[in-house]
């Protein structure tokens, strides 16, 4: 029985659900210029750190420590589904060509994103190494090494059912680290200790071969992470569109909890459910903890006052689109909506939590913005420029309650 075309027809169908979510999101109104402007700056970000760095300093070592973490971490893209481990487990000894498409798959897509990392920092390598040819040749050798990578990830995943979750840890850090090591020789052109960490790294392939049964599959963690997967590309696209698939993920996070109840000790019922709700909800904490670094990255490599407000306000305007995650009523059990509260003060609540978050991301990017200019003056000129903007928004933006 052929079951490649099964792996091909789900990825088509995921490809063609993923253009949909493009589609939506440039449809979706100031959007696209919003994102253009951001890469844009980024652009000039990047080239004025490029100015900025002297030539002495070790930028290989950085770049193969990345590159090391893209060797590393090679999931494999199966498609399988929750369902499967009733339909398909049956057909388990004849899965093989379904998995040979789906480890073809993810090697493939795994060097393409290395190749784009590549091609990125290759103005950093340049400091460096001024041979193109010899840039082509490293990026053959981590490639080839991507590969092997690729492989090890479908032992390690058929191991599974089999080893303890320490002994498969320890081999995913052993392999890390003849990752690292070879990554640093081909950065610094050492071949000869290069062919050391390649055998070293052959020789884990091996070991790793011969441990791994062929049966049983590990369908339950295969299960679980392309739900993973499809869970980080939710969120993604979740910046700019609604995505009520979106799974909700909630952590306790005690200490952020007492550091509230230190510094807001007497609030509001929905003020108090607000705040919380924010700091448990992991897709929250990420996606302002991403805004926030990549607006201040952006800062850092542009020294103008003026790209620092425009940042200032992307940053915060994007953040604002991310908040009524919290407060929309739809993402609350029915009780939050029976709740005895007159609408007006709904709203009054729903934007005191709003300027709490939107001027504390002000303040700490006004203070970098001052660290940069080495200026008191922007540092508060920005501040005041991110208060201003944040009362504008509260005050002429819809509210979803």
């Amino acid at each position: 029985m052929h079951t490649a075309p099964l792996f091909e027809e789900r990825k088509d169908k995921s490809y063609l659900k993923a253009m949909r979510i493009v589609t939506m999101v440039a449809q979706g109104g100031g959007t696209p210029l919003v994102i253009g402007a951001f890469f844009i700056l980024l652009y000039m970000g990047y080239s004025s750190l490029l100015e900025w760095l002297p030539t002495s300093f070790p930028t290989w070592i950085i770049i193969a420590w990345i590159s090391s973490f893209f060797l590393t971490s090679n999931r494999l893209r199966t498609w399988i589904k929750t369902a499967d481990l009733t339909y398909l487990l049956p057909l388990e000894s004849e899965m093989k060509g379904y998995f040979r498409a789906s480890i073809r798959y993810s090697i493939i897509v795994h060097n393409l994103h290395l190749l784009l990392f590549l091609f990125l920092v290759y103005p950093f390598v340049q400091l460096h190494i001024s041979n193109f040819q010899t840039f082509l040749l490293m990026i053959m050798l981590l490639c080839l090494l991507q590969t092997l990578n690729g492989y090890m990830a479908w032992w390690e995943a058929l191991l599974k059912p089999i080893r303890s979750t320490k002994w498969l840890r320890t081999v995913v850090m052993i392999r890390w680290m003849i990752n690292v090591f070879c990554s640093l020789t081909i950065f610094k052109l050492y071949w000869i200790w290069f062919g050391i960490g390649f055998m070293g790294m052959f020789a884990l392939l091996l070991f790793l071969k011969k441990q791994a049964p062929s049966y049983p599959l590990p369908w339950s963690f295969f299960a679980k992470q392309e739900q993973s997967i499809l869970a980080k590309y939710y969120r993604i696209a979740n910046w700019f569109v609604d995505m009520p698939q979106l799974p909700v993920e909630i952590k306790e996070r005690k200490i952020g909890v007492r550091m509230l109840d230190f510094f807001f000790p007497s609030q509001h019922a929905l003020t108090f459910l607000f705040i919380r709700n924010f700091v448990r909800k992991s897709e929250m904490i990420s996606i302002i903890g991403r805004l926030l670094i990549w607006t201040s990255i952006l800062m850092i490599g542009i020294d103008s006052i003026w790209a620092h407000l425009v940042l200032i306000f992307i940053g915060l305007w994007m953040t604002y689109e991310q908040l009524p995650q919290v407060t929309d009523q739809r993402f609350y059990p029915v009780w939050y909506r029976l709740y005895p509260i007159d609408s007006r003060d709904r709203k009054k609540y729903i934007r005191w939590f709003y300027a709490i978050l939107l001027w504390g991301q002000t303040m700490l990017l006004g203070i970098i913005s001052g660290w940069i200019l080495h200026s008191f003056l922007a540092s508060f000129l920005t501040i005041a420029w991110g208060i201003l903007i944040t009362v504008l928004l509260i005050l002429f933006r819809k509210l979803h309650q």
